[in-house]
């Protein structure tokens, strides 16, 4: 009898003990905490289970806070240390444990706007007064969001607080993310940002000063939308990775008027300046705003025999942007449905004006991210000519990368002119050539030297070399890197093209992007990466369909 129960014991309890070796625990330990703050680490286990967290010593794991009982998920509670440092935590569930995760430990105080009476201007050094008595201590950090004393969020290193009955106030000086954190990311990317920042057009009207007591006028306007893109990786008071870009699209509408015989010209003023909503993430418990800040510029420069008055308007679309890895790669690009309209008295004149919006981001209402995106009109008039006026849009996109611990001067990411409109020909002379059409067009983004080969249907190849294919245009070589370079069909033939990427000169791998265009407007947008001068690929035809196939070998070196 006794055995039979010794048998029967056994055979409960074995079943029980398998059960616990097989439970599972897996726990979510933050990075980053702030002094004194409550910590929460949430994790889930396999089986029900009593689960503790535990904090090594230099005795050996000890418990922190309160044990509970978990089904299946689970949170534990417990207050971090007031010292700042580095923590090693775990979870422990029966004999099961999950794995060890490290916690830093800084000293933060993290409070809400609304408790916030006054603050510094954004981005200065001054006083901080905050409801209620807070534990800040000299070279500790203080944080905010956006609220109605701290529009722009709040990031400073404490130099000295005051304690009095039911408030503190708190000398402060600012602070960059990479101080407060050792380590870190954040990441904003809003399309929702862009709808909300859809304003009415902002208006403008500058005098056009012209000497001699003459004047001239410059008139517009500017409606736009923002879509931000923003993110920054940082370790060890190192930046690792950054990306920082803009699109704006909207319509602008930019018109000049001058006198007969004048000699006008304005330098670059600020016309207008508006705010986009903030953009809000967090790196840890810190909070991080953003908010992007437009400036609106106008210039012009013209000279004129006649009275005369030239206006373009429309839609416009510019994207400019910086990305940092260890090196730096430029985006840009621009379109446009503008249209235009020119002068009609007959005389020489040129006029060049220009409108940029300027867009930063400010972090904590400080100079951050910055894209200049330069849209505008040239008319060239010649009373002799025929046509006796055109009419062009030039482009000038740049960028610059300022942020904590790294800063990229503002570069060209995109030029171009767009030929908009001309004066009629007179009746006698020569028909108009057909317009050109743009069938491809490709980017990338590096300093190689990348070639677009192009085939018709009957084998005739045209590259920067080579014009064979009859009735179109390739762009000018571009060695130096990132494009574009862009093949015209003059007229529209509806003819079928192969188009092929060729990696003559460089170092690196190179991302090529295209854009394939068919004769009844559709586009396609290939890309394919190219790593070492040499390689080849054919990134499909247009239309789609039956293509050439060159012979293999097309991409040599050739001398």
């Amino acid at each position: 009898m006794r055995r039979a129960l010794v048998m029967l014991a056994a055979f409960v309890l074995l079943p029980a003990a398998a059960a616990g070796a097989r439970v599972r625990v897996h726990a979510d330990i933050p990075a980053v905490a702030a002094t004194g703050d409550v910590v929460r680490v949430r994790g889930s286990v396999s089986h029900r289970a009593r689960v503790v967290l535990q904090r090594r010593t230099t005795a050996g794991w000890r418990r922190v806070g309160r044990a509970r009982r978990a089904a299946r998920r689970f949170t534990l509670s417990w207050r971090a240390p007031v010292r700042p440092g580095v923590v090693a935590l775990r979870v422990a569930a029966g004999h099961a444990f999950s794995p060890e995760g490290r916690m830093t430990v800084v000293p933060l105080e993290v409070v809400a706007p609304g408790a916030i009476r006054s603050a510094p201007e954004p981005g200065a050094a001054g006083q901080l007064r905050i409801s209620g008595r807070r534990r800040v201590r000299k070279g500790d950090f203080i944080a905010a969001g956006a609220g109605r004393a701290t529009p722009f969020g709040l990031l400073g290193r404490v130099v000295s607080a005051r304690r009095a009955r039911g408030s503190t106030t708190v000398k402060i000086e600012p602070a960059s993310l990479v101080e407060a954190l050792p380590a870190g990311e954040i990441e904003v990317r809003s399309a929702g940002a862009a709808r909300a920042a859809a304003l009415s057009p902002h208006p403008f009207g500058s005098p056009l000063p012209c000497g001699a007591g003459a004047a001239g006028s410059l008139t517009g306007s500017l409606a736009a939308a923002l879509a931000p893109d923003f993110q920054l990786s940082w370790s060890g008071g190192t930046v690792r990775s950054a990306r920082a870009a803009i699109t704006l699209r909207g319509d602008a509408d930019l018109g000049v008027r001058v006198g007969a015989k004048v000699v006008c010209n304005l330098a670059e003023t600020p016309v207008a300046t508006w705010l986009a909503p903030p953009l809000t993430a967090f790196a840890g418990p810190i909070p991080v705003v953003i908010v992007p800040r437009t400036t609106l510029y106008v210039s012009a420069d013209a000279r004129s025999a006649a009275t005369l008055e030239t206006r373009i308007s429309g839609p416009i679309t510019a994207s400019a942007g910086l990305t940092y890895d260890g090196t730096a790669h430029a985006t840009g690009s621009f379109d446009q449905r503008l249209t235009a309209t020119g002068p009609s008295t007959r005389a020489d004149a040129s006029v060049a004006a220009r409108l940029t919006p300027s867009v930063e981001f400010l972090l904590y209402g400080q100079v951050g991210p910055r894209f200049d995106l330069t849209t505008g009109l040239q008319l060239d008039a010649t009373s002799s000519g025929d046509p006796w006026w055109t009419l062009a849009a030039p482009v000038e996109l740049s960028a610059g990368l300022r942020v904590p611990g790294l800063d990229l001067a503002q570069r060209p990411v995109f030029s171009r002119t767009f030929p908009l409109a001309q004066a009629s020909p007179l009746p006698s002379s020569p028909a108009v050539p057909p317009q050109s059409h743009e069938r491809a067009r490709i980017n990338w983004d590096t300093t190689a030297d990348i070639d677009l080969h192009v085939w018709d249907s009957s084998g005739h190849h045209t590259w920067y070399r080579e014009s064979g294919i009859p009735g179109v245009l390739l762009s000018p070589d571009d060695t130096d890197g990132f494009g574009p370079e862009r093949f015209e069909e003059s007229g529209q033939s509806g003819r079928t093209f192969t188009f092929g990427l060729c990696y003559f000169d460089g170092a690196g791998a190179t991302r090529v992007t295209a854009i394939l265009t068919d004769p009844d407007g559709r586009q396609r947008s290939p890309a394919a990466t190219l790593r070492t001068p040499g390689d080849a690929v054919l990134i499909g035809s247009s239309p789609v369909g039956a293509a050439f196939t060159p012979p293999a070998g097309w991409c040599q070196r050739r001398g």
